[in-house]
């Protein structure tokens, strides 16, 4: 144990519940490119939905993937190897 509260080392993930950890994991991966592709083409494919909601909502999601893309590229930032706040793990 490293004591300094930063990690999977620290007392809070200790107590965190195996459930809500599994669930809490799945609300993360939510935002993933594949869930919000999967999400517009079940909307695509409902025939109701199509115009009033669908095809804006595609719009929406490629026009913010583009936008996403071009300020990651515009305010790109060098990241040191020398300082590491957060030292990451696998789950």
């Amino acid at each position: 144990m490293r004591g300094d509260g930063i990690g999977s080392d620290s007392e809070a993930a200790k107590d965190a519940a195996p459930v809500l950890t599994f669930f809490m994991k799945g609300v993360t991966h939510t935002g993933d490119p594949a869930v919000v592709t999967g999400l517009c083409l079940l909307a695509v494919m409902m025939p109701g939905t199509r115009k009033t909601i669908a095809f804006p909502v595609c719009a929406a999601v490629v026009l913010s993937s583009i936008l996403y893309v071009a300020l990651k590229i515009t305010f790109a930032i060098d990241r040191s190897d020398i300082i590491k706040l957060i030292v990451s793990r696998a789950y």
